[in-house]
């Protein structure tokens, strides 16, 4: 029979929702604010008392009655195994191996390799170059000073400064993010500093001598055990941990997997101690403080050691009250997970808290359980009463008799024993077909027990219990983002390690209801780092929008179900949020410089968030963690195998690369000519070397993503045409590859709008602009209304910026005093201000485009090609709005170029005569010119004035009126549009090559 598989932590959620109580918001009863990092840094830093001592008052509120909680799982077992058994019990009855032949094979870093002149392979360089820029001694100060040896050098500041109770986190990261970049360009440097990284870690576990190891003293964990306030220390230990991992999978180095190993027979010993003092349930209260991704890494190092302990201290960390609601609502969603296999049989009976509870018929509740308050007809006293009277009820007429549950062998396992099968038991559930059977099965590793259930809906009886009922999709609003989404990562690798389908149903439920109530048009998720209410985002734009981690994370959520499944959904996905939510948080090719938000409000600048950009050396947020890995790995996605007899490769990002695919013996080199919004299509060009020997054929599938155009849509292998399929496909081609092999691929790039999402109507106007994968952000501070009118098309309303018009963009500059200072539209009037840095709202505001009067009477190869011409001056992020002159004497202003009237000026050599000045005199009032002043400061405005009216000799009016030609100090991206607006146009470039300027990503498009 096919099941609906819940886990056992279903039986948790029931608890809370049958007992009317309100269930915490990150499955924890910590106050919300303190589950913000950025929060939390700034609480702990500040010497304000009262207000800590506000804060934590209510640290890890019980809402509930924690006995009863407990009381719902069953402790007196029906079968007593050996401590560990159940974890071979369970693999035996999944009958899995610990692998799937099904699953798409990841391709090695170390055989793909990025184009250094593409945009991927220069922001993997900018990572580079920050990775080798970070010291040794100062990365590892922290760690020396918990061990006691000595701290050579100065530690770091922000997040890894030694007051900072995270501390650590960032050094775990770097070893990640080394050993990955260390497998995309064996870089020698990188690979000495990083190896002595792992030394002086090695040293300090050494001189402890228990495998504890941290940048900060155990102490924190004695307090995160009390559940008292601290910052979330098993965060930061998962980080060295996964470090460790990826030291010794990337770059072979054996010592740190003996490290690793040996920490986690540390916490191992620390959980198991909390269990056998306390229960299974103080372990899981504790989990209420941020433990990052210690599932996944503990799944992932039990995939290579085998070890059963990693196993069990995997499933410690599967944080059971938020993956059990996600299994509840992908349920509820009609989420059809694999068949249970053999052994549910319709026992007519279930094990309840310490109870043995089987059903007969009769016609109401015997009288002893009534008197004794085991349950009433009305409803029920105790948690498992409840579900009980609840079943018996929709039984109809069944009486219930009640057992004593049996007695404890003498040979019973230890309290932790008997606590951890705790960790396997199951809740079994679906609706069957017309006329067939319905059974509720609790499936424990000691036994398994159904319940004959009389009709399919009586999942939903017991979900909606006295009103109580639980939220679906909006069941995540509330819960901090970057806490939860590694634990369903965690439970991702769960599946891949046990084959347990609940857990594919996790992890595909949880992308669905991310992706469609609460992600932005760049693939990111989460405000000021919570998940707000479903299909509500119109409301959260503001500047603490989508966390980085986040992005980092979901990222890695898509590229397990696209290799379980090879739907190209979630190819899709992952390259719209790597290409906005990642390549978006670089500043440039500033190494070192990266952002904590992406901020999505009306314009708003990634410099102006909350923590603006960070510092090489004094941020080290989680986002910078999470950054640098991010930039070391992105060659990991581009290709994923299928082996078999016929090798297939898939090919999912177009990104300029080469790759070594050895069991496809073939060598392939990937290239990418650079999209450009004047030329709407995506080429790529795939090369093929087979190795010497090669005979065998294999298989080409490329991704035909969803944001291209059926129309125009080329394919040929060897200059012979294949037929493309449609969108959101894969072009397959097998063949036996011949040196030479040249297969093109020509995709359409569609522009298109995309609705926030929200279902609210008022907000139905509020709409995204992408080009293919990209989002694109006006230029603008504050306007973003659009107004289409009687357009058909997006092409009647948003068009492309030729490349020609880079050469047109100029700055006008002059020397006062010892400064420089350029001429600028400041608040629609023209001043003199100081020469801006590039990347900021000032270089925009001091570049203008050359508009020709006479467009076709000279092509303009460079600014001084327009020298003797009449010329209009366009502000660069103001489209259709030009500089004007109000009369003599007057400053000179901004107005829209329809109204023409005193725009045009005529471009002449300056009047200083020196080389490379210009002077623009009025073409409407001749003998006139732009003119600054002589020895001014910033913010003088320009004037129209002639030679008599400006009261200067000869010499000083010459030099006020010649300007600095330049190239303008901003330029046009290749991808520019301009889009129609309603009071004024908007110039639209990628979201992911803006630094410091405003803008805005949503805009309010009406008809």
């Amino acid at each position: 029979m096919k099941v609906f598989v819940l886990s056992e932590v279903l039986i948790v959620v029931f608890a809370f929702v049958l007992c009317g109580c309100v269930l915490g918001k990150e499955c924890t009863n910590v106050p919300t604010q303190l589950s913000s990092h950025s929060f939390r840094y700034e609480l702990l830093a500040s010497n304000n008392e009262s207000w800590k001592a506000e804060m934590f008052q209510h640290y890890h509120l019980i809402h509930t009655d924690d006995s009863a909680w407990s009381n719902l799982l069953p402790r007196k077992l029906l079968r007593e195994e050996d401590e560990f058994s159940w974890a071979m019990m369970y693999r035996n009855m999944k009958n899995y191996d610990g692998s799937n032949s099904n699953f798409l094979k990841e391709m090695s870093l170390h055989d793909v390799r990025l184009d250094s002149d593409s945009l991927h392979g220069r922001a993997q360089q900018t990572n580079l170059d920050y990775l080798l820029i970070l010291d040794v001694d100062r990365l590892v100060w922290s760690f020396r000073k918990t061990a006691g040896l000595s701290t050579p050098g100065l530690p770091y500041g922000g997040w890894e400064a030694p007051n900072v109770e995270l501390r650590g986190h960032f050094v775990g990261h770097y070893m990640s993010a080394s050993a990955q970049m260390w497998a995309s360009t064996h870089n020698d440097t990188l690979k000495e500093k990083m190896s002595a990284v792992v030394s002086a870690l090695a040293t300090c576990q050494e001189k402890m001598g228990t495998g504890y190891l941290s940048a900060f003293p155990s102490e924190l964990f004695d307090r995160f055990e009390a559940i008292k306030p601290v910052w979330a220390p098993y965060y930061t230990i998962h980080k060295i941990l996964a470090g460790l991992l990826d030291q010794y999978t990337f770059a072979g180095n054996s010592q740190a997997l003996k490290m690793m190993t040996w920490m986690v027979e540390h916490f191992y010993k620390r959980v198991q101690n909390v269990i056998t003092m306390y229960s299974l349930e103080r372990h899981w209260l504790s989990l209420n403080e941020e433990t990052g991704g210690m599932n996944d890494v503990l799944y992932r190092l039990y995939s290579i050691t085998g070890d059963q302990k990693h196993l069990v201290l995997a499933h410690l960390f599967d944080k059971p009250c938020f993956l059990g609601l996600l299994a509840v609502q992908g349920y509820e969603a009609g989420m059809e997970v694999a068949p249970l296999g053999e052994g549910c049989e319709p026992l007519r009976m279930v094990l309840v808290g310490d109870t043995l509870v089987e059903f007969e018929e009769v016609e109401a509740w015997p009288k002893d359980a009534v008197e004794s308050g085991t349950a009433r007809e009305e409803g029920a006293v105790g948690f498992e009463a409840k579900i009980l009277a609840l079943l018996c009820k929709m039984k109809a007429r069944k009486e219930v008799r009640v057992q004593e549950g049996g007695k404890r062998r003498k040979n019973a396992p230890s309290k932790f024993g008997r606590e951890l099968r705790k960790l396997e038991c199951f809740v079994n559930t679906r609706g069957q077909k017309e006329g067939e059977e319905n059974y509720l099965c609790f499936v424990g590793l000691w036994k398994v027990t159904c319940i004959e259930l009389p009709n399919q809906n009586v999942i939903d009886h017991v979900l909606s219990f006295n009103g109580q009922g639980l939220e679906r999709a909006d069941s995540i609003s509330g819960f901090h983002a970057n806490t939860h989404i590694p634990v369903v990562i965690g439970s991702q690798m769960r599946y891949e390690v046990t084959g347990d389908p609940l857990y594919k149903a996790i992890g595909t439920f949880f992308m669905d209801i991310v992706n469609s109530s609460h992600s932005y048009a760049t693939g990111g998720t989460s405000v000021g780092e919570f998940w707000s209410d479903p299909k509500r985002l119109a409301s959260t734009l503001q500047r603490e929008n989508e966390e980085s981690c986040t992005t980092y994370n979901m990222l890695k959520v898509s590229r397990h179900l696209f290799r379980w499944t090879k739907e190209v959904v979630y190819a899709d996905y992952y390259e719209r949020a790597l290409t906005n939510g990642v390549l978006s948080i670089q500043r440039g090719t500033d190494p070192g410089v990266m952002i904590y938000m992406l901020p999505l409000g009306r314009g708003d600048s990634k410099a102006r968030s909350y923590h603006g950009w960070g510092t090489k050396f004094d941020s080290f947020w989680c986002c910078y963690g999470t950054g640098i890995e991010s930039f070391s790995k992105l060659g990991d996605s581009i290709y994923f195998e299928e082996e078999g007899k016929t090798p297939e490769l898939y090919i999912i990002q177009y990104i300029s690369s080469s790759l070594d695919w050895k069991s496809g013996q073939i060598v392939l080199n990937q290239k990418v000519d650079p999209v450009v919004s004047w030329d709407p299509y995506l080429r790529t060009t795939l090369t093929f070397t087979p190795k010497e020997g090669a005979g065998q054929s294999s298989t080409i599938n490329l991704r035909i993503p969803v944001w291209a155009s059926s129309s125009g849509a080329k394919a040929s292998i060897n200059a012979q045409d294949l037929p493309v399929p449609a969108p959101s496909s894969f072009l397959s081609l097998t063949r036996n590859w011949s040196p030479g092999d040249k297969l093109t691929l020509q995709l359409p790039i569609r522009l298109r709008t995309e609705a926030i999402k929200d279902d609210r109507p008022k907000y139905a106007s509020i709409q995204a602009i992408l080009y293919g994968p990209y989002l694109l952000a006006g230029l603008t501070s504050d306007d973003w209304d659009i107004k289409t009118g009687s357009a058909t098309s997006l092409s009647d309303w948003i068009t492309p910026i030729p490349a020609s018009d880079n050469s047109r963009l100029v700055s006008l500059s002059q020397e006062s005093g010892n400064s420089s200072f350029v001429f600028s539209n400041s608040n629609q009037s023209i001043t003199m201000e100081k020469f801006p840095e590039e990347g900021t709202d000032a270089s925009l505001h001091a570049t203008f485009r050359l508009v020709l009067k006479d467009a076709t009477s000279l092509k303009v190869l460079s600014p001084k090609d327009a020298i003797g011409k009449s010329v209009m001056l366009e502000p660069i992020d103001l489209p259709g709005m030009v500089v004007v002159q109000q009369g003599t004497n007057q400053n000179l202003g901004i107005a829209n170029s329809a109204a023409g009237k005193g725009s045009l000026f005529h471009l002449v050599a300056g009047l200083d005569g020196k080389d490379g000045t210009v002077s623009l005199e009025s073409e409407s009032q001749k003998d006139c010119y732009m003119y600054s002043g002589i020895d001014y400061n910033s913010g003088t405005s320009i004037k129209l004035k002639s030679l008599s009216e400006s009261g200067s000799s000869d010499e000083d009016f010459n030099k006020a009126t010649s300007f600095i030609l330049k190239e303008g100090i901003s330029q046009y991206h290749p991808i520019s549009f301009v889009a129609k607006g309603m009071k004024r146009n908007f110039l639209l470039t990628p979201l992911l090559g803006l630094r410091d300027e405003s803008y805005t990503v949503y805009f309010n498009i009406q008809d």
